[in-house]
């Protein structure tokens, strides 16, 4: 769920001059990305890096994230996961979680 103080991103892809070129190319022939993948969710990760993976997803008219956990550290991993999830929602992203053995 969206936090209080968090907002989602209402600007238009075309005003990300990176973005406008290929989310055009995509456009014009037939493409549409579903998902960007995937965040590998370390003890190092840093969610605010990821701002910029997040703005291209947005920019792509994707629908989620894919996410894999690497944190033995449940606690931890939960709410790097939490910060992912809202981090996502600010870019009309959803978030699934990929297992991994």
């Amino acid at each position: 769920m969206l936090s209080p103080t968090r907002r989602r991103v209402t600007r238009s892809w075309t005003t990300r001059p990176n973005c406008a070129r290929p989310r055009a190319a995509a456009s014009d022939e037939g493409i549409l990305v579903h998902d960007i993948e995937f965040v590998k969710v370390t003890p190092e990760l840093q969610v605010d890096s990821l701002r910029p993976f997040m703005e291209a997803g947005f920019a792509f008219e994707a629908k989620q994230v894919i996410t894999a956990p690497y944190d033995p550290d449940l606690a931890r991993l939960a709410g790097k996961l939490a910060a992912i999830a809202d981090l996502a929602a600010e870019h009309d992203l959803g978030t699934v979680l990929e297992f991994f053995p």
